[in-house]
């Protein structure tokens, strides 16, 4: 499954080949994502990362346009966008709010680079999307609360495994599948080390890094995609040292 973490080495928008002109691909450490909202003048979408984060400074503009209309807005003047969408592993029509890719960080050997999704991380991600996933994975409702109430408002959250892209919920799912054959302990720890690294509740921060937020199910405007078979593999070779 290391293919669904492959992206093509694309340098000032020219794509990188080998020395037999075949593309070069990368490994991908982690996918940004960004809350998208609609502009109330004129309807138009407003990629919440594309508008309002200044990255040379590292931070996060407290008034921005539309690239529509030009009119200026704050995050709170504008409205959610929404997706409405049928989930086959509840056998239900959801409603979610939208979110999509802007950044993606990976490696080409021991480099790091950086990169806007292209066509072909677009077309990766559908393709996911569009996957039923064999391997059993939790899809209990999100029972009510006072902190469960905040990811079913935001962002519609309803159920657990809406808490996960559909590319880490169908690995940690394969692992799960994985593990209880094998009966490991060490294995088993591990994921419970790892499956909170791999929600959307990860937040990446414009100055620089991203760690997962606690004591909380808040769904940040830029939740962080990690590579779900690194994040593992790492935690795995730390727990063999004790």
């Amino acid at each position: 499954l290391q293919w669904m973490y492959e992206t093509y080495h694309v340098l000032e928008g020219q794509l990188q080949t080998d020395a037999f002109g075949q593309p070069i691909k990368g490994r991908i450490n982690y996918t940004v994502w960004s809350d998208v909202f609609v502009c109330p003048d004129c309807s138009g979408e407003i990629i919440f990362w594309e508008a309002a984060v200044d990255q040379e400074q590292g931070k996060v503009k407290d008034t921005f346009t539309c690239p529509t209309c030009g009119a200026e807005h704050t995050k709170r003047s504008v409205e959610r966008a929404w997706e409405v969408k049928f989930d086959p592993a509840i056998n239900e029509t959801v409603r979610q709010a939208k979110q999509v890719p802007v950044l993606i960080n990976y490696s080409v050997g021991n480099k790091r680079f950086e990169k806007r999704p292209d066509e072909h991380d677009l077309a990766l991600i559908n393709k996911i999307e569009e996957f039923e996933i064999p391997y059993w994975f939790p899809t209990e409702r999100m029972p009510d609360g006072y902190n469960t109430e905040q990811p079913k408002n935001s962002h519609g959250v309803t159920h657990v495994h809406h808490f996960y892209t559909k590319r880490n919920l169908y690995l940690i799912s394969f692992i799960l599948h994985c593990i209880m054959q094998s009966n490991s302990k060490l294995l088993q720890f591990g994921l419970l080390n790892t499956s909170w690294h791999a929600t959307r509740m990860r937040r990446f921060n414009p100055r620089g890094g991203h760690r997962p937020l606690t004591g909380t199910l808040y769904i940040p405007s830029f939740p962080t995609e990690g590579n779900m078979i690194s994040v593992y593999a790492h935690k795995i070779s730390q727990l063999r040292r004790f």
